[in-house]
């Protein structure tokens, strides 16, 4: 049995790993080394990961605590309450992988 359609280079790579005989599968550096897993390694990568500047705005949102408690127990719903509320459901979510 083949896997669904899709791009003969994704398939083959789903087939090798799915072989009955554990001797016969590709290691985890065949796997990562694959064409699929690595499409770009020619090109160069668009520009280093730098961290944006600080916004002024959002700052000044969030050093503005008495706004931000007196939206929650208003229940305003404005861009006071969202911020808490958008931290609030990050800090459940845990930090970022």
């Amino acid at each position: 049995m083949s896997p669904p359609t899709g791009p003969q280079r994704y398939r083959s790579l789903i087939l090798q790993m799915l072989t009955m005989d554990p001797t016969q599968r590709p290691t985890i550096h065949q796997v990562m080394g694959h064409q699929w897993l690595s499409p770009g390694e020619d090109q160069e990568p668009p520009c280093p990961c730098t961290e944006p500047p600080l916004d002024p705005w959002i700052m000044k949102v969030m050093l503005e605590l008495s706004d931000t408690w007196m939206s929650l127990k208003a229940r305003k719903f404005d861009a006071a309450m969202a911020t808490y509320l958008m931290l609030q459901y990050q800090k459940t979510r845990g930090p970022a992988a």
